[in-house]
């Protein structure tokens, strides 16, 4: 069992800065973390509250859980659509968070979802006034969402937009969705 720090740039899409051997050494990690686990071969993120995520992945999180979240990882030079993915169950989006790499910088993302089949665009926001933002700072959510559309189901796609950007390299977007049962 061990929890090894990484450095430099271990992997393009999401920067982790930790690897785990299993998931017995996941509450080792400190919260507000990304990590890549060895035996799942998956990136996780260990939020604020301790709940471990999968990154990028249709759900999962904690053994048990019932939340999971997918997410963005950019270069700045890529205003516009930066990814999609597929909802794999029923649940409810409760929130995003967005982390840039300086304090100084700024971003917008926008959030996009149709029904299967269909690629989501700008027309299909689900954000409403609340899009994940960073106004000089490092990092930024939104766990109320009170004018998102937060209903997702099986087989929507969501798409995840880069409206704006200045000063910063790197954008990190995840959005939390909790699986319904």
């Amino acid at each position: 069992m061990a929890v090894t720090a990484v450095k430099g740039n271990p992997a393009s899409g999401v920067n982790y800065t930790v690897t785990t051997d299993t998931s017995a050494d996941w509450p080792t990690v400190a919260n507000d973390t990304y990590f890549y686990d060895l035996a799942d071969k998956l990136v996780h993120y260990k939020n604020a509250s301790g709940d471990v995520l999968e990154v990028f992945s249709g759900g999962g999180g904690a053994a048990g859980s019932d939340k999971g979240s997918f997410g963005a990882s950019i270069g700045i030079s890529s205003i516009g659509a930066v990814g999609y993915i597929t909802i794999p169950y029923n649940g409810t989006i409760t929130g995003w968070q967005v982390i840039g790499d300086n304090s100084v910088g700024n971003c917008v993302f926008d959030v996009w979802k149709t029904a299967s089949g269909i690629i989501p665009t700008v027309a299909d926001t689900i954000a409403g006034t609340e899009k994940p933002t960073l106004i000089a700072q490092q990092i930024n959510s939104d766990l109320a969402l009170t004018t998102w559309t937060t209903a997702v189901t099986v087989g929507d796609i969501i798409g995840i937009n880069l409206d704006s950007a200045s000063v910063l390299s790197q954008a990190w977007l995840t959005v939390f969705i909790t699986k319904l049962p």
